[in-house]
């Protein structure tokens, strides 16, 4: 049974993105196709990228950002991302911008099915100016050691892999403008072999999306957690 998360009045995300990965053939041709396509609503200037996601090897992505740089999309070969930036819109409204975006990729190009489906959400959780511990905000971060008690930065990596599914947690601890500021990469990725059916792909995003706030909810204290209402 799942655990029921608090909603807060003010999510720490700046940033929300679902990365598909397509099953079916693939021409030069078929990125401009899709930026064409794409281009009605993302109406912002092109921008090319290499994208690594969590792969060694890069792909050559063209982001295509709506008017107003709140919303973009990714294409490569047969490779589609959707990102959302703060304020975050909300799941719901996420899945939409999601769901009209694999449409048009689908009906542009007509692919087998998914064979990888990943979820990815970046935080910035900025704390009080006098923070002493960052353990009595975040479950995940270790004890420093005696001779570190000056520490001002950190960076932590957890990786996990079970049964298909790999799980990134990238915690970076230091100081700007606001004072103490963590930085919280969450990212979950499934691999399909062989692929799954298209319509699937909302199943699988609603369990990926869920585990990432599990994983959130369970690495951070009742005093992080005051910092969102």
């Amino acid at each position: 049974m799942r655990l029921q998360h608090p909603t807060y009045s003010k999510p720490p995300i700046v940033e929300v993105a679902l990365e598909v990965r397509f099953d079916g053939p693939w021409r030069e041709e078929d990125k401009e196709r899709l930026q064409d396509r794409f281009g009605v609503t993302y109406t912002g200037k092109p921008q090319r990228v290499p994208h690594f996601g969590n792969n060694p090897v890069a792909l050559d992505t063209t982001l295509l950002p709506s008017d107003d740089g709140s919303r973009f999309v990714g294409i490569a070969a047969r490779l589609l991302t959707i990102h959302a930036l703060e304020p975050y819109p909300g799941w719901k409204e996420f899945k939409e911008q999601a769901s009209d975006a694999i449409n048009v990729y689908v009906r542009t190009l007509t692919p087998i099915g998914i064979c990888g489906l990943g979820i990815r959400y970046l935080d910035r959780i900025v704390l009080p100016a006098k923070t002493v511990l960052l353990r009595q905000y975040f479950t995940c971060i270790p004890r420093r050691p005696r001779d570190l008690q000056a520490l001002h930065g950190a960076h932590v990596i957890l990786k996990s892999e079970e049964s298909g599914l790999k799980s990134f947690l990238t915690v970076a601890c230091d100081k700007d403008d606001e004072g103490p500021c963590v930085l919280y990469d969450i990212s979950l990725e499934r691999d399909f072999t062989p692929s799954v059916p298209i319509n699937n792909w909302q199943a699988i995003s609603d369990d990926l999306h869920t585990r990432q706030r599990d994983i959130f909810e369970d690495s951070i204290t009742e005093k992080t957690r005051g910092l969102f209402v």
